[in-house]
């Protein structure tokens, strides 16, 4: 089996240019929402992913699917831009993010 064969796919959606639109669009809404919580970590857990937010995020068991919203939140442009120096960052509710993902997509079927 080669590595392709192996490597999962992003859904039709992720891959959609729209999606990251309406995630940039909704990134005041998301980090001021109530139900926005702050995932705190040690200095250490910090450090070690020091310019790798993706592998940070990864390691919290945060969806792949809202990586991308997560990072836009927390004033990043690339994962290379985690300085690891925060100790903490927001993360929206999976609940509301499914929300607003739905109305899009039922707008744009």
């Amino acid at each position: 089996m080669s590595l392709l064969e192996k490597l999962s796919t992003p859904t039709k959606l992720v891959s959609d240019e729209g999606y990251y639109l309406l995630l940039e669009t909704h990134r005041t809404y998301f980090r001021n929402h109530p139900t926005t919580t702050i995932q705190s970590f040690s200095g250490q857990i910090a450090e070690k992913y020091k310019g790798d937010f993706f592998g940070l995020l990864n390691y919290l068991s945060m969806d792949k699917k809202i990586q991308y919203l997560i990072m836009r939140m927390n004033d990043l442009y690339s994962s290379s831009d985690f300085t690891g120096e925060q100790t903490s960052i927001l993360v929206p509710s999976s609940t509301e993010v499914s929300k607003v993902i739905a109305t899009y997509s039922s707008i744009e079927s």
